[in-house]
């Protein structure tokens, strides 16, 4: 069977802006794309309460030939609530929220689908009569069981929540998520043709739970940068991230126990935080120290630096500002966790380093490299390398259609959710 329709189920309403989550799935529907494959994507949720009307980033719309979202009608490029009420309420003052429309609480939040959201589903994968679909985190996985007969269906898999509990654990961190759902993690990672593990360490995990051949790695994807990588840079480091409990915990850490060391040996140099991770820089901010907020432009905010840190000291998945920093050209630092499921580099390209003597000493030395552009061009043709779509997507298309070819004689049966 040749793969020529794909629909990606979402339980997530991403896409809205760039974030690593978004980057990853995007770089997973271009390489689709690229071989030839038609992809649309489903969105199971409702908009948020306070939204009437989304639109997907301008960077991954034209990824898609179809994309709806439960509740919403699409109009010239938008996704509009179909509920009157909400739009009463808005017109009236109120804040719009229907019924049943909840606001997310704090920490990672995976919703799981409905029947009316399965039944949504499938209404629409009876239209697009897709030859893949790909479950969006293992929350999406129980609408699979709607895809056509014959699909192969899969589990793009950004991190496991398993080994993110170990890792927190590690550290004497509180988890960031509900630990009941290791167990429902484990029953979609069972039940799939495919799982896509983001890393190997995490694909391993996957096999001693699934299936003998049921699960591969698809690594983060990212187009190459286009920035001027010869021009001279500023002495600056850049870090990018969310809120998150790790980004938080690395953010401390290297203001604590890095940045001091790196003032006194080079007294101009600045850092530019740049995420919704710079809500937490201690105030006033530290000497150097340069709060920059969410950037639409994320390549302007890398072109005005010199390296990039990762100072990560748990978590699992893959840093995807780590190898979106050396799309851009820009050697990075970071520790071991942070640069876990990204292939062996150069050190003078992707520094690891764990005591904070080693992490200043990284900074510096690509601060101090000879020639600062034959670096940025180094960083930038690693990725390409390893992380460039357009390497991997003839492997993985060919893996795809030999699992489902395979996918007939041994597949299970997806219970159906209960409503």
């Amino acid at each position: 069977m040749r793969i020529r329709r794909a629909v990606i189920l979402s339980g997530r309403n991403t896409f809205l802006t760039r974030t690593g989550a978004a980057e990853y799935l995007a770089g997973l529907a271009r390489a689709l794309g690229s071989q030839g494959i038609a992809v649309s994507i489903l969105f199971l949720d409702p908009p948020p309460a306070p939204m009437l009307r989304q639109r997907l980033h301008a960077d991954y719309r034209a990824l898609f030939e179809t994309y709806r979202m439960r509740g919403t009608a699409r109009l010239g490029g938008h996704l509009y609530v179909r509920d009157p009420a909400r739009w009463w309420g808005r017109f009236r003052g109120a804040s719009g929220a229907g019924p049943g429309v909840a606001r997310p609480g704090p920490g990672l939040q995976f919703a799981r689908p409905d029947r009316a959201a399965l039944d949504w589903a499938g209404g629409w994968m009876r239209r697009l009569r897709p030859d893949l679909v790909i479950a969006n985190y293992f929350n999406a996985a129980p609408a699979l069981a709607r895809a056509p007969q014959g699909a192969l269906r899969a589990i793009l898999v950004h991190d496991v929540l398993a080994l993110r509990r170990d890792s927190f654990a590690a550290t004497g961190a509180v988890p960031d998520f509900d630990p009941a759902l290791i167990a429902e993690e484990a029953v979609a990672f069972r039940a799939a043709d495919l799982c896509l593990a983001i890393k190997e360490e995490e694909a391993a995990h996957i096999r001693s739970l699934a299936p003998e051949g049921r699960v591969a790695v698809y690594p983060v994807t990212l187009p190459a940068g286009q920035s001027d990588l010869d021009a001279p840079r500023p002495p600056a480091c850049i870090f990018v991230g969310g809120e998150n409990p790790p980004n938080r915990a690395g953010l401390a850490w290297f203001l604590d126990s890095v940045w001091p060391a790196l003032r006194a040996a080079r007294p101009a140099l600045t850092l530019r935080v740049v995420g919704a991770v710079g809500r937490h820089l201690p105030e006033p901010l530290p000497a150097g120290v340069e709060r920059r907020g969410f950037a639409e432009d994320l390549a302007t905010e890398y072109a005005a630096a010199a390296v990039a840190v990762t100072p990560i000291p748990f978590g699992s998945g893959v840093k995807v500002k780590l190898i979106e920093a050396l799309a851009e050209g820009l050697p990075v630092v970071s520790t071991r966790i942070g640069a876990e499921g990204v292939a062996p580099a150069d050190p003078a390209v992707l520094r690891i380093a764990d005591t904070a003597e080693d992490f200043a000493a990284g900074v510096l030395a690509a601060l101090d490299a000879p020639d600062g552009a034959a670096l940025r061009h180094a960083a930038r043709g690693f990725a390409r390398t390893h992380h460039h779509a357009g390497t991997v997507a003839p492997r993985l298309v060919a893996l795809l259609q030999d699992r489902a070819a395979a996918s007939g004689a041994d597949r299970p049966i997806l219970a159906k959710a209960r409503s």
